[in-house]
């Protein structure tokens, strides 16, 4: 089955948006992506909602990491929800419309910060690091972001941060395409917090469970 990551990038809202004003850079200390990081790092958890907007419906993703546990539910493109959980070295599909799920032995379908887009190396820095800054007009309203390059990513691929003050409220990836960098597709950030709900780990007692 394909990382988590690729089902949870297929829920990108498809928004006008568009570079305005002039670019800028920043040192990495100045960052705010990078204070971010640092609290993801300290706490070693992260839950995280996304959403994408198409007329008046809404389909939302939701994540969670807390060290080898990891949790995804989204839409499963067949017109039912779909929720991943793994602990260890097993994942459990579940399909909580019919209440019944399965078991598999392996943890390929672990979710992690940096397939969420926080990739901790940021954490260990070089401090002489220049961020690429800008401002973004997304539905109208003009944001901040920060750009950096994903380093999970085997392509050239950018991840950026746009900012409602100090808020995360975007997260933006490109994909660069012909000497630039075009836009693959962009998420809302609807929660971001570190504290996690350990029951979002637990696996239903009234679901049918198959084991693979």
């Amino acid at each position: 089955m394909k990382k988590i990551i690729v089902l949870l990038f297929s829920l990108i809202l498809i928004l006008g948006l568009s570079a305005c004003g002039s670019g800028g850079s920043i040192t990495i200390e100045e960052s705010k992506t990078l204070a971010l990081f640092q609290e993801v790092d300290k706490s070693g958890k992260l839950h995280i909602k996304m959403a994408k907007k198409e007329g008046s419906t809404e389909t939302e993703a939701e994540a969670a990491v807390d060290g080898d546990n990891s949790y995804a539910a989204f839409d499963s493109g067949l017109g039912e929800s779909m929720v991943i959980i793994t602990k260890g070295d097993q994942s459990w599909v579940l399909y909580p419309s019919q209440k019944r799920g399965n078991v598999m032995e392996g943890a390929e379908n672990q979710v992690t910060l940096g397939d969420l887009g926080f990739d901790l190396n940021l954490v260990d820095y070089d401090k002489n690091q220049v961020i690429e800054t800008g401002r973004i007009n997304i539905n109208g309203e003009d944001y901040d972001y920060e750009s950096f390059p994903d380093e999970t990513s085997l392509e050239e691929r950018r991840i950026k941060y746009v900012y409602d003050g100090n808020q995360l409220v975007y997260l933006i990836a490109e994909t660069e395409e012909d000497g630039g960098f075009v836009e693959e597709g962009i998420i809302k950030i609807q929660l971001l917090e570190t504290d996690v709900d350990a029951s979002l780990f637990d696996i239903p007692a009234d679901y049918d469970i198959t084991e693979m």
